[in-house]
């Protein structure tokens, strides 16, 4: 049945085959700003005052969206501008790089400001943030590893969230990078707890060197020629530095016969 009513216009009153009725609009949104096209949709409700409710509340949605059916709502807290962000980094690094970064992101960044609507994080609340993250790194180790938390390099947090406010201005969601004036705390060597770099000493060097000479003649005498290849992979990484995955990647490719 079709009906007029001066709040909604024409709607229509059908009734199914349990008795009951349902009531139906076909309601004109208006032109999508974003395909051009005009939106034609059907508002059913169980009564009429249902029905009127459901046919405001569609038209203010539509408005509410800008107008269309199509866009999505803006990333709005921290996590989910971090979230956009790391997912435009990883197509720029290799995968280490990309390991490394999101390890900070989820045990730093997002544990902290993840939930805060992005525009309401402040310098000051960064701040903050970053003078804890320099006192932690001065805390010392829980054994052979700092604990969880209590990295040195808190340095490159800053760094990650200057990156990501930068990205949420270059989207339009901010106006201004709010960590880009932070100070960032520089600790001293000795506050950093450090661990200082072990070496062998010369006289070391040489005691094992001399060790693996006096092996030689059991070695040939087993047949045990790889011997030789161990002992100047020893002397390669004493007397050059290199790192044992380094020397261990060599090709003839990387000596300079020229040269030497």
């Amino acid at each position: 049945v079709k009906k007029e009513n001066k709040q909604i216009g024409t709607y229509y009153v059908e009734t199914l085959k349990s008795g009951k009725k349902s009531y139906k609009k076909q309601l004109k949104l208006g032109v999508d700003s974003m395909t051009g096209k005009e939106i034609i949709t059907t508002v059913s409700a169980d009564s009429f005052e249902n029905l009127k409710l459901k046919v405001e509340r569609r038209k203010r949605e539509f408005l509410d969206n800008g107008g269309t059916l199509k866009r999505q709502s803006d990333p709005t807290t921290f996590e989910e501008v971090a979230t956009m962000w790391f997912e435009v980094y990883t197509l720029e690094v290799k995968y280490n790089t990309q390991r490394a970064t999101n390890s900070h992101l989820e045990t730093y960044l997002k544990p902290v400001f993840g939930q805060f609507l992005i525009q309401k994080i402040t310098p000051a609340m960064i701040q903050k943030q970053v003078n804890e993250w320099a006192q932690n790194a001065r805390l010392p180790k829980d054994g052979k590893y700092r604990s969880r938390g209590n990295t040195k390099n808190y340095d490159r947090n800053l760094v990650y969230l200057k990156m990501i406010f930068d990205f949420a201005v270059g989207m339009g969601l901010m106006t201004a990078n709010p960590a880009e004036k932070t100070k960032l705390p520089r600790l001293c060597k000795d506050e950093r707890q450090e661990e200082k770099i072990k070496h062998y000493t010369k006289a070391e060097v040489t005691l094992m060197l001399d060790g693996m000479k006096d092996l030689i003649p059991s070695a040939v005498a087993t047949g045990e020629y790889r011997f030789h290849a161990m002992m100047a992979y020893l002397r390669l990484l004493l007397f050059s530095g290199v790192r044992a995955s380094e020397a261990l990647a060599l090709t003839w490719n990387d000596i300079n016969q020229k040269e030497k």
